[in-house]
């Protein structure tokens, strides 16, 4: 499962979407990938209309920061899923 986190330099909460990329890191299975719109070299996709923003295998999942039980529990959840499903 990928997470991407969508960051700007001007924007006052992005230090703490970097803390919640760390924690999200600890999950098993999850890619994170912290995306700063001010040096991104990809195209953003044109749904990326504010910072930060999270998007869960390209579905939005939090404008804003969620709070880190709920992105914990976001990403366990789709993991075990992924388990079920999978065998």
């Amino acid at each position: 499962m990928r997470l991407d986190i969508y960051i700007a330099n001007h924007c006052e909460n992005c230090q703490e979407a970097l803390r919640l990329a760390e924690l999200a890191r600890t999950v098993q299975g999850a890619e994170v990938r912290v995306i700063n719109l001010d040096t991104a070299t990809e195209p953003v996709p044109a749904r990326i209309i504010a910072t930060p923003m999270y998007l869960l295998d390209d579905r939005i999942v939090s404008m804003g920061n969620p709070y880190p039980d709920d992105l914990l529990r976001l990403l366990s959840q789709t993991q075990q899923i992924r388990e079920s499903a999978s065998g």
